[in-house]
């Protein structure tokens, strides 16, 4: 059997047809326009880690794992237990849906001591306590590792 090792090229140029303008009366609807992209930011964003000479290389973690037998914390504002991530100050703890009411509003605190609080993840998705100290693991290691990178990834773009 005889193989023609002749293929049959395209008549573009790296497989392109697409017209370079676009004909007047097409829509360009759907393409973003100039004032959607952000032009003040830093460049080469990095996730950051705290290392030593020698040592390992530790993320810096965006969300702070609040390791506890059983979380007592409750809501200043709605005084419900929170539910997933929320945050804190010292003492006291607001939930996602408080936190970002009133940062938007602001009518019952300063903007600046919103700015304090920190997000706090419970461990209760990580592992069981069952009234004692120790951990019964629910995720793997790994995976857990990977979602705190993405998170300190998105950080860096969303605050």
């Amino acid at each position: 059997a005889v193989v023609s090792t002749q293929s049959t090229g395209n008549k573009e140029p790296f497989n392109n047809s697409s017209l370079r303008f676009q004909p007047e009366g097409k829509s360009t609807v759907y393409q973003p326009a100039p004032g959607t992209y952000e032009h003040d930011v830093k460049r080469f964003r990095r996730v950051e880690f705290a290392g030593s000479f020698g040592g390992k290389q530790k993320l810096k973690e965006t969300i702070s794992i609040k390791c506890v037998q059983n979380n007592e914390d409750v809501c200043d504002s709605c005084k419900r237990p929170p539910i997933g991530d929320y945050f804190t100050y010292k003492s006291r703890a607001l939930c996602r849906n408080c936190h970002s009411f009133h940062s938007a509003y602001g009518e019952k605190y300063p903007p600046s001591y919103l700015q304090a609080f920190s997000k706090v993840r419970d461990c209760s998705e990580i592992h069981h306590h069952e009234g004692t100290t120790a951990k019964i693991k629910l995720r793997d290691p790994k995976l857990e590792r990977k979602q705190r990178y993405r998170e300190a990834y998105f950080h860096q773009y969303f605050h």
